[in-house]
This record gives C-alpha cells, sequence and structure tokens, in this order.
C-alpha cells in the first residue's frame, strides 16, 4: 500500500490529498494530489438559523394547495346551485373558470363578463346596480326572520348566495393534527383524551360567539355576526369566531325554517354530506398516502417499518423490555431472570393499561410482593436493574381492544353480508374483520366521524362502543418503528418465550427455513443458542486480541519486521511475552490477574494458536470477527443437512443495518479494470446533508480512480466532521457552543474585574470553568427539583443565565476546593502556577483526551510530587477524594433524568415541530450528561485498557458508518479517524502551534487536514507517537520525550512534513462545485397512493423552473403628478425589532403613508389642541390607547410608498382599470440567474444581459428557449449568444490578454482564480470571491472593483463590461490539481 488517501468530509466540503510514498524522500514529492471540493450543503441557512430545502418547498405548496381545495370546493358549491337554479352563472361559464387542459389550450378565467353573476356576487339580485344587503350577513339573518317563496327565482338566487358564502368561509374543524398542534407547545405528560380535546379545541375558538348567540337568543352564525356587524365589530380576525359544526347547522336551521326546504332533498344531503362524490361544502379531500416515505426495516429489506401504535408492536416493545429485567436476592448474589410464568402475569397485570407510559417503580412494588423480596435500585444496595423513575412503555392500544372486545379479543371477528373477489383467485370471500383490522381502521381513516359511522353501520356497534373504537382513533400515535411487522411477527413467538432481544432476532427465522420440522427441533435449537453466544463472545475477544497483535506486528518497518516471507516460523518466547502483555492492556491488569488461571491459560492457548497460524499463512491477513448469525448457521448446516444453506442466509443478525454492496468491476478505456463506487442511495439513510456529501465523494474519488491516481489496494484514511449529522443534532451542537461561549464571555467579564491589569488568556478562563466544576454549592437554579419541567435546556440557560455570573463571582470568592486534597482555593492563587496547575485526571499520554471534562483543579505540589502520572482510583488517598465526588454524581443522576425525561416526551410527540424541539432538547442535555459522566468516570475508573483508549479515537456516528461501509465497496482498507487525533497530529507534524487556533477562512484547511490524514500510521504507532506527544507536554523539562518522538517522526514521516501547509497554500485551486438544476426538467417515477408501481414503472418529467421566479410581495402603482410609485399594504402596528414589519415612530409613518389627509386625521386625537405634532409616542398610541383611528374605526392596514423603481409585470387584474398602469400585479425581481454574453466576431461588439428567472419563464412560454439565442447591438447588428455565466462558476482573470496567464506559476494564478457571487441588474455589475476564500459573505462585505492587479481584492463588485476573465469548463480546466488551459491557439490570433 504505497498509496494513502486522505478524505476529509465537511457539511459543503471535501478535502482530498493522495500520499504516495514511492515518490521522493520529501512529504511535497509524496504529494500525489491534493484537493479541496466546495458545495452547497444539502440545507439552507438564513436569518432564523438553518433550514430545510424540502421543507421551505413544501411550506409553500400546502398553502398553494389549501388555495386550490377551496377553489374546488366553491367549483363543486356553484354546480349544484346552477343545477337547482340558484345562481345566475351557466355551466359554459363554469367551466371555462374551472377546467384546464394544456393540449387544448384551455385556461381557468374567471367570469369577468358575466354580468348577472357579478351583480348576484354584489348582493344585487333586482339588478338595478345598488346591492339590497350590507353584507351577506345580512341576508343570512334575513333568511331566519321570514318566509321565502321559492317559487320566484329571486328568492332561490338569495338562498345561493347565502350557501355560496357558507362555501366561502365554511369555518375552522378541530382535526386531530389541528389538535395535536395546539397541544405541541405543551407538555404532554400523560394520556390525552382526544375525543374531548377536539371538543375543547373548537369550544375555545367559538366560545364567545356561542355565549353572545345566547344571551341574545340568536339561532344562527350568520345571524349573529350581522348582529355584530350592527354594533361596528369588524367580523375578520375578531374574537367571535365559528366553527364549521355551527355552519353546517346554520345550513340544517334554514332548511328547517324555510317551508319551502326540505331536509330530506338531495339537495339538502348534497349540502351537507361529508362523502367522497357526493359532499360538496362540507366535503374534505382526504390526506395524500404517506406510505412511500415510510422508512424500511432493518431485518427485512424493503419491508415498510411497522407504526408503534400497531398491537403486535406494543407486545414487542413490552416483551423485550420484560426479557431484559434482571433481580437479585441480595447484593452479593447472581443476577437471575423472572420466571416465565411470572413474566407472564407481569404482562397482563402491568402492560395492558391505557396509559401510555408508567415508572418502573410499579413493577418493583409488584415483583417485590410476588417474589416476597425487598427489591431495591439504591446506590449500593442495588437487587434489581432498573430505577424507579424509567418510564416503561405500555400498550394502550391492545389494553383499549381488549376493553371494548373482551378478554379474548385476540380471537374476535365480525362477518358481514359484503363479499369480495380475490382478482389473483377468482375466490369469493365474505368480508371479516378482526381485532387487527379495527387497528387499522383507527390507524387509517382521516377523520373521527368516519370511524363512528363505520362503527355504527357495518359493525353494528352501539353509542357505547362506537365511542370507544373513537377513543382508540383518537389516542393512535404517529410513529414509527426501526422494524418492519413481518420481522416482529417473527420475533415476538420467541420473546414469549422468555428469550433476550438478541436470541429472539438470531431464532426468528428458523419456523421459516425449518418449515414443518421446526417443532421437532425447536427445544434443541433453543437450548444450544445459549452456548453458541457464549462461544461467539469468547472468539469476538480472542479475534480482538490477535488482531491487535497483527496490527502491532504490520506497523513495524519492512526491515524489522520478522518472518515476513517465512511460513514455518515458531512463535519465540518474545513472542510469549508479546502475547502477555497484549493481555494486560487488553483486560486491564487488575482484571487479568484476577482472573482463574484454568481461564487464562485457555485465553493465553486461543490467542497463541491464531497468532501461529497467522504466520503460517502466506496471505497474513487480519482475522475476521466472527458474526453470531454465521456462528449460528454453520451449526445448523453441520447438524440439521436436510437444510438449504442459501436459507440460513436469512438469518436475522441483532445489529443489522442496510449497507452497501461490492461495486462490480468495469472495464476503462485504457482496459483497465476498476471499482469504481456506486450510488450511495439506501433506503436507511435518508440525511439530506449526507446525501449530498456521498454524491460529491463519489465523483471526486471515481474521477481519482479512472486518472490512475488511486486504486482499490490505496489505504483509505477518512475524518467526518462533528456537523455532519441530523438536523436536530446538528441544532444541538450549534446551541451548546453558542452557551460555552457566552459562559466564557462572562467569565472573562468577572476576571477581567478582579485583574483589571492583567490580560485574560483562554488559560484562565479554562482554569476559572475548572474551578467551578469542582465548587461545592449546589445550582439549584439551572437543576430545577421538578426533572419532569417542560423548560427546555435553553430556556433553563436563558433564565439563569443573570443568575449564573453572580453565581461565579460568588464560587471564586467563597474558595472552591481541590478534589485531591481538599485544599481551599481563593481567587488570588488560582492563577499562581507554583500554587495550583491544571491537570489531566486521566493522563493524556494514557487516555489521548485533552478535553475539558478531563482536567481538574490541583494543589501544585500534590500534583507534581503525589499524582504525576497516576489516576485518582490509584492514589493513596482515594479515599477521603471520594466523598467529594458525590456532587457530581448527584449531578449525573439529575442529568440522566432530564435526557430520560425528554427522551419521554418526544416519543409521546405527535406533531413533527414538538418532537424535533424534544429530540433537541434531549440532544442538548444529553450533551451536558456526556459531560459531566466524563468527569466523573475519570475519577472513579480503576484501570485504563486498550478499549477504554480506543473509545477516545473512534468515531462511532451512524453516518461515518455508512461513509466507512460506502468506501468499502471499491477499497480494500479504509479506517476512520476522529477529529481530535487529527488535531493532535497537525501539532505533532509542526503545522500548528499547541494553542493555535485553526484558521478557517481559507479552503485550503480542507486539504492540508487530508494530506495530515495520510500521516496518520496504523494504531499501534498511532497511539505510540501520541502517548509520546502527550508526555513531551507533560513533562516538557525531560528532553528524552521529545527526542523519541522526533525519531518516530523520522522512521514513519517524510521530510519536511511542516512545509506542507505553505505549500498547499500557494498550490491549490480549490474546486466550487455548482450544479444547476434551475432550468432541468424535474423526473420522478410515478407515485400512486403514496408508492412506486415498481412492475409498471412509469416516469413523470415536470416543465417548470426550479427557484423562485419573483419575490413574494406585490405592489400596486399609482400615479402622483404624471409621476408613478408603487405602493404596498402594510399593517398598521409598532415596529418591535427589526425584523418586524411595523413603524418606529410617527416620522416614519408620516414618511412611508401615501395619503397624508388619512396620517393628520390618525394623529388628530394625539395632538394638543393647536399643534400638528403628536403629544404621545407612537408605541403607546399604538399598543396602549386602543390604536389609530379615522371616523371612530380602527385603521389595520395603509398603503405606502416603497423603495421599489421598477419591478418586475408579474401577471393581469381581472378587473381591469381604465389606467393601464393599475391593470397589473407588480414584483421585485428575485436574484438574477444568470449573466450571458452576446457577441458579433465580424463586428467584435460584444453586449452582456442578466436575466431573471421570470423573463426565463416568459421566453419559454413565447418561443420555446429559456434563453434568446441573438439580441440586437446598438448599432442594430445582430449579437450572438457566446456565454451563459451563472453564480459558482469558476473564473481566471487578466489584465491586459490572456496569454499573460499561460506563464504564470500556481501562486499567481491562485490569486486570479474567482468563483462568481452573484449579479446586480444595475451596471451589469458582477460579484466574485476568491476561490480559496472561506470567510462569511458579511465579513468581505460588498466588495469592491480592482484597481490593482497586483492587489486584487478578495471581494470583486464591478461592471462585467470592463472584466477580463477566462471561464472555466471553456477555456481551462482544473485536472490533477492543476490549471489546464484549453484551446490556448485561439489566445494568439
Amino acid at each position: 500500500m504505497s498509496k494513502i488517501l486522505g478524505i476529509d468530509l465537511g457539511t459543503n466540503s471535501i478535502g482530498l490529498a493522495v500520499r504516495d510514498t514511492d515518490k521522493g524522500s520529501s512529504f511535497v514529492e509524496q504529494l500525489d494530489f491534493f484537493s479541496s471540493v466546495i458545495f452547497k450543503s444539502g440545507v439552507g441557512t438564513g436569518t432564523s438559523g438553518e433550514f430545510s430545502y424540502a421543507a421551505e418547498r413544501t411550506s409553500k405548496r400546502s398553502v398553494r394547495r389549501l388555495y386550490q381545495s377551496r377553489k374546488y370546493r366553491i367549483w363543486a358549491t356553484l354546480e349544484l346551485l346552477i343545477e337547482n337554479d340558484c345562481c345566475p352563472l351557466s355551466m359554459e361559464d363554469l367551466d371555462k373558470w374551472r377546467k384546464y387542459d394544456k393540449e387544448k389550450g384551455l385556461k381557468r378565467q374567471y367570469p369577468v363578463d358575466a354580468a348577472e353573476f357579478e351583480q348576484w356576487v354584489r348582493l344585487d339580485f333586482d339588478l338595478d346596480g345598488k346591492p339590497e344587503y350590507t353584507s351577506p350577513y345580512a341576508l343570512r339573518a334575513e333568511i331566519m326572520q321570514k318566509q321565502f317563496d321559492f317559487t320566484q327565482q329571486i328568492n332561490r338566487f338569495k338562498l345561493g348566495r347565502i350557501l355560496y358564502h357558507i362555501a366561502q368561509r365554511r369555518g375552522f374543524k378541530s382535526s386531530k393534527g389541528e389538535t395535536l398542534k395546539e397541544l405541541s407547545e405543551a407538555e404532554i405528560t400523560g394520556d390525552l383524551d382526544f375525543s374531548t380535546e377536539l371538543k375543547k379545541s373548537e369550544t375555545k375558538k367559538s366560545q364567545k360567539l356561542v355565549d353572545f348567540m345566547e344571551e341574545n337568543n340568536i339561532p344562527t352564525v350568520g345571524y349573529a355576526f350581522h348582529e355584530l356587524e350592527k354594533q361596528g365589530i369588524r367580523i375578520k380576525e375578531s374574537e367571535y369566531q365559528a366553527v364549521r359544526s355551527q355552519y353546517k347547522e346554520e345550513v340544517q336551521k334554514i332548511f328547517e325554517f324555510q317551508e319551502g326546504l326540505d331536509t330530506n332533498s338531495e339537495f339538502f344531503k348534497r349540502l351537507t354530506s361529508e362523502k367522497k362524490k357526493e359532499g360538496t361544502i362540507f366535503y374534505k379531500r382526504p390526506l395524500r398516502s404517506q406510505k412511500g416515505k415510510v422508512g424500511t426495516c432493518t431485518l427485512e429489506q424493503g419491508k415498510p417499518r411497522c407504526p408503534i401504535s400497531h398491537p403486535e408492536f406494543e407486545e414487542y416493545r413490552a416483551w423485550c423490555f420484560i426479557n431484559n429485567i434482571l433481580y437479585r436476592t441480595n447484593p452479593t448474589t447472581e443476577w437471575q431472570r423472572l420466571p416465565l410464568e411470572l413474566k407472564e402475569q407481569l404482562f397482563k397485570e402491568k402492560f395492558l393499561r391505557v396509559k401510555s407510559y408508567f415508572p418502573f417503580e410499579e413493577i418493583r412494588e409488584w415483583l417485590s410482593a410476588k417474589l416476597n423480596l425487598v427489591l431495591s435500585n439504591d446506590k449500593g444496595k442495588e437487587t434489581i436493574n432498573y430505577s424507579d423513575k424509567t418510564n416503561v412503555s405500555a400498550c394502550p392500544v391492545s389494553a383499549r381492544l381488549k376493553n371494548l372486545l373482551g378478554d379474548d379479543y385476540k380471537q374476535w371477528t365480525f362477518e358481514t353480508n359484503k363479499e369480495r373477489i380475490n382478482h389473483k383467485t377468482g375466490e369469493v370471500h365474505k368480508v371479516t374483520y378482526s381485532y387487527l383490522d379495527l387497528w387499522h381502521i383507527c390507524f387509517s381513516f382521516d377523520e373521527e366521524e368516519f370511524v363512528e359511522e363505520f362503527a355504527k353501520n357495518t359493525l353494528g356497534f352501539d353509542d357505547k362502543k362506537a365511542k370507544q373504537l373513537c377513543t382508540i382513533y383518537n389516542n393512535i400515535q404517529q410513529d414509527y418503528a426501526s422494524l418492519s411487522l413481518k420481522a416482529i411477527r417473527n420475533i415476538n413467538p420467541f420473546l414469549k418465550r422468555g428469550l433476550i432481544y438478541t436470541d429472539a432476532v438470531l431464532l426468528a427465522k428458523l419456523p421459516e427455513i425449518f418449515g414443518d420440522k421446526w417443532s421437532e427441533v425447536e427445544n434443541d435449537v433453543v437450548e444450544k443458542l445459549k452456548t453458541i453466544t457464549a462461544n461467539n463472545r469468547h472468539q469476538k475477544e480472542v479475534y480482538n486480541i490477535v488482531n491487535d497483535l497483527i496490527s502491532d506486528y504490520k506497523s513495524l518497518d519492512y526491515d524489522q519486521r520478522f518472518a515476513e516471507h517465512n511460513t514455518d516460523y515458531i512463535l519465540q518466547e518474545i513472542d510469549y511475552t508479546s502475547i502477555e502483555d497484549k493481555l494486560k492492556r487488553h483486560f486491564g491488569e487488575k482484571t487479568w490477574n484476577a482472573k482463574p488461571n484454568q481461564e487464562q491459560e485457555e485465553i493465553r492457548k486461543s490467542v497463541g494458536e491464531l497468532y501461529q497460524n497467522f504466520f503460517r499463512s502466506s496471505s497474513r491477513k487480519y482475522y475476521e470477527q466472527p458474526k453470531l448469525a454465521d456462528s449460528l448457521a454453520n451449526y445448523l448446516a453441520k447438524t440439521y443437512s436436510y437444510i438449504n444453506t442459501k436459507a440460513l442466509q436469512k438469518i436475522y443478525h441483532p445489529s443489522m443495518i442496510e449497507i452497501y454492496p461490492i461495486a462490480s468491476k468495469v472495464v476503462l478505456d485504457d482496459c483497465r479494470y476498476v471499482r469504481l463506487l456506486e450510488s450511495p442511495v439506501i433506503g436507511a439513510l435518508k440525511n439530506p446533508m449526507a446525501m449530498r456529501i456521498l454524491h460529491t465523494l463519489r465523483s471526486q474519488i471515481n474521477k481519482l480512480i479512472k486518472e490512475g491516481k488511486i486504486d482499490e489496494s490505496t489505504r483509505i484514511v477518512v475524518e467526518t466532521a462533528r456537523e455532519v449529522n441530523d438536523a436536530n443534532m446538528r441544532w444541538a451542537i450549534k446551541e451548546y457552543q453558542q452557551r460555552q461561549e457566552d459562559e466564557n464571555k462572562a467569565i472573562e467579564k468577572i476576571i477581567g474585574e478582579y485583574f483589571p491589569n492583567d490580560p485574560v488568556s483562554d488559560d484562565r478562563i479554562r482554569k476559572a470553568k475548572i474551578l467551578i466544576d469542582q465548587a461545592n454549592i449546589t445550582d439549584t437554579d439551572e437543576q430545577s427539583k421538578d426533572d419532569t419541567s417542560n423548560k427546555g435546556i435553553n430556556d433553563t440557560w436563558t433564565k439563569v443565565k443573570t443568575n449564573k455570573i453572580a453565581k461565579y463571582k460568588l464560587w471564586l470568592e467563597q474558595n472552591c476546593c481541590c478534589l485531591y486534597t481538599g485544599k481551599t482555593i481563593s481567587i488570588s492563587e488560582l492563577f499562581d502556577e507554583n500554587k495550583f496547575d491544571i491537570e489531566h485526571t486521566v493522563p493524556r499520554s494514557i487516555s489521548f483526551d485533552d478535553s475539558l471534562s478531563n482536567l481538574t483543579i490541583c494543589e501544585a505540589r500534590f500534583n507534581r510530587s503525589t499524582k504525576r502520572n497516576a489516576i485518582p482510583s490509584q492514589l493513596p488517598n482515594y479515599d477521603e477524594i471520594k466523598p467529594r465526588l458525590e456532587m457530581w454524581e448527584k449531578k449525573v443522576k439529575s442529568l440522566r433524568e432530564r435526557v430520560s425525561h425528554w427522551k419521554e416526551q418526544s416519543k409521546k410527540a405527535q406533531t413533527k415541530d414538538r418532537k424535533d424541539y424534544c429530540i433537541r432538547q434531549k440532544h442538548l442535555w444529553n450533551m451536558e450528561l456526556s459531560y459531566w459522566e466524563k468527569k466523573l468516570n475519570a475519577f472513579t475508573i480503576t484501570e485504563v485498557t486498550d478499549s477504554f483508549r480506543n473509545n477516545q479515537l473512534n468515531d462511532t456516528r451512524i453516518i461515518t458508518k455508512y461513509a466507512y461501509h460506502y468506501l468499502k465497496t471499491a477499497f480494500d482498507h479504509v479506517s476512520v479517524q476522529r477529529g481530535e487525533t487529527t488535531s493532535a497530529f497537525r501539532k505533532i507534524i509542526g503545522i500548528q502551534q499547541r494553542d493555535e487556533q485553526k484558521d478557517r477562512n481559507n479552503h485550503s484547511h480542507h486539504a492540508i487536514d487530508a494530506a495530515v490524514l495520510t500521516l496518520v500510521p496504523s494504531a499501534k504507532e498511532r497511539n505510540k507517537m501520541m502517548k509520546l506527544f502527550y508526555l513531551m507536554k507533560e513533562y516538557e523539562t525531560n528532553p528524552s520525550y521529545r527526542q523519541e518522538l522526533e525519531k518516530e517522526k523520522q522512521t514513519y514521516f517524510p521530510n519536511d512534513v511542516t512545509a506542507v501547509k505553505d505549500y498547499i497554500e500557494q498550490n491549490i485551486f480549490v474546486t466550487h462545485i455548482a450544479k444547476d438544476q434551475t432550468l432541468t426538467p424535474a423526473k420522478r417515477r410515478k407515485r400512486i397512493r403514496g408508492k412506486i408501481d415498481r412492475k409498471h414503472e412509469q416516469w413523470i418529467t415536470g416543465d417548470c423552473i426550479r427557484g423562485r421566479l419573483h419575490k413574494d410581495s406585490f405592489y400596486g402603482c399609482i400615479e402622483i403628478d404624471g409621476e408613478q410609485h408603487f405602493v404596498i399594504r402594510r399593517v398598521l402596528k409598532y415596529k418591535a425589532n427589526k425584523q418586524d414589519s411595523g413603524f418606529s415612530n410617527w416620522k416614519e409613518l408620516k414618511e412611508a403613508i401615501v395619503d397624508k389627509g388619512l396620517y393628520n386625521r390618525l394623529i388628530q386625537p394625539f395632538c394638543q389642541e393647536g399643534s400638528n405634532e403628536p403629544s404621545v409616542d407612537f408605541k403607546t398610541a399604538i399598543t396602549e390607547q386602543g390604536g389609530l383611528k379615522d371616523n371612530g374605526r380602527k385603521v389595520r392596514h395603509i398603503r405606502c410608498y416603497t423603495s421599489v423603481k421598477k419591478p418586475l409585470q408579474i401577471k393581469e387584474q381581472t378587473y381591469k382599470s381604465k389606467k393601464d398602469y393599475k391593470n397589473y400585479y407588480y414584483a421585485e425581481v428575485g436574484d438574477l440567474y444568470t449573466m450571458c454574453k452576446y457577441e458579433n466576431k465580424d463586428t467584435k461588439e460584444v453586449k452582456y444581459i442578466p436575466y431573471n428567472l421570470l423573463e426565463i419563464a416568459d421566453e419559454h412560454k413565447k418561443c420555446g428557449e429559456f434563453i434568446p439565442r441573438t439580441t440586437k447591438s446598438k448599432k442594430n447588428n445582430t449579437l450572438y449568444l457566446t456565454q451563459k455565466l451563472t453564480q459558482g462558476q469558476m473564473v481566471l482573470l487578466y489584465r491586459d490578454t490572456p496569454l499573460e496567464l499561460f506563464d504564470m506559476d500556481n501562486d499567481q494564478l491562485s490569486k486570479r482564480l474567482y468563483v462568481i457571487n452573484g449579479f446586480e441588474k444595475k451596471s451589469c455589475l458582477i460579484k466574485l470571491i476568491r476561490h480559496a476564500n472561506a470567510q462569511p459573505d458579511k465579513e468581505l462585505g460588498k466588495g469592491e472593483s480592482i484597481k490593482s492587479f497586483d492587489n486584487i481584492p478578495q471581494k470583486i463588485r464591478q461592471s462585467i463590461n470592463v472584466l477580463k476573465y477566462l471561464l472555466m469548463g471553456v477555456d481551462f480546466e482544473i485536472i490533477n490539481g492543476r490549471i489546464e488551459f484549453l484551446n490556448k491557439s485561439k489566445h494568439y490570433d
């Protein structure tokens, strides 16, 4: 493996570096390739933080769909009214309004020319040009006061206008989803009766109106609104709100009151029905199926995950928990599991309850009574393995089904008279329902009314039972498990036998594999599994030890590697000594010495035999870890020869995850057979950021393979950034880091007060933070006594922030103590280096942990003479230290309860927003818990084993696992390093000082980190170098460690490694990937009910531009003194912050308002006599004195001037004005999409034209092309499109001629390489940023023009007409990290 590829994966970047150890002796010579690739991450960033592109897109789409569904409802209502002669609109005009056919050229047109319909809408029924009623509410009141003669058309039209008005505003209906949204801000502490909550939700909205109607004896809401209007109350947005049931009741009462109407008529039925193809006003379209978006099972490939409300999943979850309960008779005896009979009784009596969660305390008390034992989880007296506060998930759906159907609910069936034909067999059978069918109805139905109707009409339930079924429907949780129903059904029988989850999963597929013979062998296989599991566990441990020995051997230099090609080599005494040392390091010396002699000998023998077999093998490979499923399969294949060995591959594995298959080899043009990375799309990974990273990684890696830079034997070393995680975790990390920064600032301020003449260093801040952690004062403000508080960590932090700053002062003043000696530490002594040290609790040279959680303030004398390189538990005064740790133990316990609380809340959450909030709080508290657990563990650990050290170095995140498995499909040797390791090696190499912060303002740091990763050796040598590095820092006065480290560096590193940073920065060309799909039609598989039909797969191609055609706000146009001004309606309110849309003061309002006369009337009540200026400030007038009024009516919106000068004409107004400028909707242009270059080579004329997306869309409508191919010059010559510049493209700038670029070195070219950042229409401005610059856009400012090519600004903003450039992809390419010019000859002409 002479080639090593380092990969640094970030959220929107990939650093790559290839090192070929056969090329030269210096690092620069060996560095065959390096690159930083920058791309857009899979998520967006706005003023409020990170947002999902998909969520933003779907939120806009949901608004459009609501508007669309309202139109469909109105059209359906109008069709019914026309059929019953209640509307003057003709069916032909209605069809023109509602029908759209792109192929036939039919566009929806509102019936502006239908004069009678317009008069009908305006309440002018006698067509005299004047409305008979002030509002539709007056008409709705009248129809409840007198009888109408419906034989007269005018009265039928009046009825139709009432129904049309109700269809337009049919009121709020509290659905399950809406109710959950209302409850999402409140904590769900127990089970909710959603039937009650639904009613509460509607009652809350309509209570004010109901009270008004009862007080005034008003029969309908329309009548009530008319009375309110007469009192001068504006109905819209008032406190008087009606719900849908009241509107439905109004229609009913109208038909009952009017003698000419019949509630049994088809007309009434269609008006009030909620059924599909029958209802009009009150029909609600069913929600679109989300089946296609449900993840797939980890055990049964392709099968959708099971809903957590499914009765069989509830049993699975309960039995998994029950089988993990352990107890013992006293704290000194062995743990044992519950008898099966007791487990079954426990399930029936404690888990079948309607409450979703209950504390483990109930189970403990129940078991104590049944076992006649005093069971406890108190520290030091543990006789049961769960604490009382552990939240246990019950089986609420199963319990409710049992209450509904009886104790034998699983055997309940109901046969109907309906028949169904099996389309595959042609068999006819009666439709029969089981208890699972009832669950499915409750899970899939959209409305409670439909469930109730089904219960009564189909199942024949009475009111009581129908209500019980509705209660099940209302309490169904909308979430999914990680397994499919098929997998759960396979696992459950074994869980119910009392087997733990691991064993149940392994056996789950065997009944299917054995078929009829399973009953004969079941008991034998289940019994044998115990032995197989124990042997497998032992084998894994032995294999780990042997592989560590092999790793040590392989890390030796080639000339030191004994028996390199000698397969007859016999292990020597020194080898057995190495084995003994490895065993002690693996188990820990104390643990190893405590093992019985016989067990020690068995392990020595197993390790020795495997290590000897390694030398006998010519391939000299690592041992592959034995999988438990494979061990079981091997046993079954040997014992039961009649089993098909292929069938044994179906056996589940407890830790199965969906992984990528090995990539197949392909033949390149040069006849090389290579393995290329295939698509990273996998069902188990849905993270958009991770997918964008893996797709970009695939492109870059495959390019290197094709160019011959790397092959499948190349060693891959990869590091994944901490932020490459799911959205909730990224949010939590950012929030936690912000909290730490705030805390540091607070401490810095306090230290500055104590020592005003001394600079506040990072080391002093760190010292103060560690001291505060050691303070023996309970921070009660932060840790509420009520651990079930709904306050998030952020809310808690905000609340106590002021108190904490004061508390820091108090702690520092009250003299905290040294945990090792108990000596008090005064503020004056804290920063005296001769009195108190910052020391590593577990020495860095042992733990490789330099984090704050591994640091302690220790009395200098004790640290240097006694503590030295020991861990706390090895100190002679450890018994004195332990009582001082009690405060930390309490803190850890409290934090665990917090994490458990938010975990429980996330399970209860029924909306995405609530679930995300709970998960984020769980992550935040978990980070705090992790910090304190590590801090406590450092004081309680008894010995440091290899596994402890490896835990500090291994990255175990899910995204890292998938990146590892993905790269393993094409490469044989892949390893993962944590960011802490890369950071340490940057310092070991010497390209970063010990206390120096990493510079992230240059994109080159990604390539530098990748280059550093190529220098990280194998595990043994890596650990040795890190140990020496930390020893060197711990014992700075001892030169031997520095000398030994330098010797190791000379052995394993090439020459001049420190030069790599400057070399990369001077020679790198950062690649910016701009995958522009704006004009690419969307293409996706057709879905039916949310699922793709794989057998009859169809593709759908869109014809829309991807992107925002214009900004959201619409403007109007007015003309004053012959000059046009663009105006907008703004809400008249006080502007509370910069993001708000109101007004800050009277002056701002006066300058903005169009109608100055209105302004004078608005301020008049606040002006003193003889003055034209308000005496009351604007905020008080708006918020405290009832707002601004005009002639007694409160003004809510005003028309204001805008700074918009040349907006876009979006579309025409429906109702035309005589003034042309009033006939359009106006909006501001969005971001300019492209800057197009047109030129005529004969006349040498050049013209640049910027286009926005709306202009491109209009062009596409006119002639089928997005961008015009030609345009005219000022001289009326034809210019032809030659270039299209878009954001993200890269350009090389030159002053006079492109020839000056050809002789430049990489450093000079790097200063000329820029990436396009955007355009401005005015003066055809282009914005460019230096390719390697990673500073935020705010720091760079607006940019400036090029004044001198000797000092080109980092950000350029100037007219493109004076800019000279070469375009990447046309004039040059970046190949193998170098700029290759294309078609040089054309520049010499």
